[in-house]
């Protein structure tokens, strides 16, 4: 009888972790659906719109914050952590508001997003814009390295190029699951867009093994708008249209 007990109780407990490790991923999946457009928009030069999103982060931040700040009492990191993406979300805020050295506003999104993925890593929280976070280091080093065609800039592809394809092929087969609600029509184009960017990767490599850096690093280049595409797809920029031009 005991030892029934006892597997029930490990059942039991088992169930409650799966369920907290799911609605952590809810809960982080909500956060990306607010960070990924003022990012996206910054990227594309949309500084009007990226002001306009800020305050859903914000908002969206806030929540998760009050929400999971004591979530992880065992994680001895978890709070730093937390108060870490605190002030880089507020760094970016205060860049956008200035609306000087727009293009900074990038980087520390990029840090509070790589600082979440390592929350939820130590969590054992399967995440899978993880992989497109994991991916985006090596092909930015790619990307930057294909603006400037010289044979030190080939090097730095070829040297970042097997980062990149290792990290692009650990992207979860399964898909991303429901906590980060895609809609249909974007669950539906994922799979191609996927494709789109494991094509350009081949077409990368198959030039790597010429000598033409042109060609090198217009392919180097080529990986980047796929990666976007699918990247883009799990911000929800249908929700800036219910922003009013004034809010802050």
């Amino acid at each position: 009888m005991k030892k029934i007990l006892l597997v029930l109780a490990l059942i039991f407990t088992c169930t409650i972790a799966a369920g907290a490790a799911l609605d952590m991923r809810a809960e982080m999946a909500a956060l990306d659906r607010a960070l990924i457009p003022v990012w996206a928009l910054t990227v594309e030069g949309r500084l009007d719109l990226a002001t306009k999103a800020m305050p859903v982060l914000r908002h969206e931040w806030y929540g998760f914050k009050e929400r999971n700040y004591d979530a992880r009492t065992a994680d001895a990191g978890w709070r730093n952590d937390i108060d870490r993406v605190d002030a880089l979300i507020g760094e970016a805020a205060a860049i956008l508001d200035g609306g000087r050295y727009p293009d900074l506003v990038r980087t520390p999104l990029e840090r509070a997003a790589t600082v979440l993925a390592g929350l939820r890593q130590r969590s054992g929280i399967d995440y899978y814009t993880d992989y497109l976070i994991a991916f985006r280091v090596p092909m930015d080093g790619i990307v930057a390295a294909g603006k400037d065609p010289n044979a030190e800039s080939v090097a730095r592809i070829r040297a970042f190029y097997p980062q990149a394809r290792a990290a692009w092929q650990h992207l979860p087969p399964a898909g991303p699951g429901p906590a980060f609600h895609l809609s249909a029509a974007r669950t539906e184009a994922l799979p191609g867009m996927i494709e789109a960017e494991t094509k350009a990767l081949d077409d990368l490599g198959r030039v790597l093994d010429a000598n033409d850096a042109a060609a090198i690093a217009a392919a180097a280049l080529a990986i980047r708008p796929p990666f976007l595409s699918v990247y883009y797809s799990f911000g929800d920029f249908h929700a800036l249209m219910w922003i009013k031009p004034d809010a802050k």
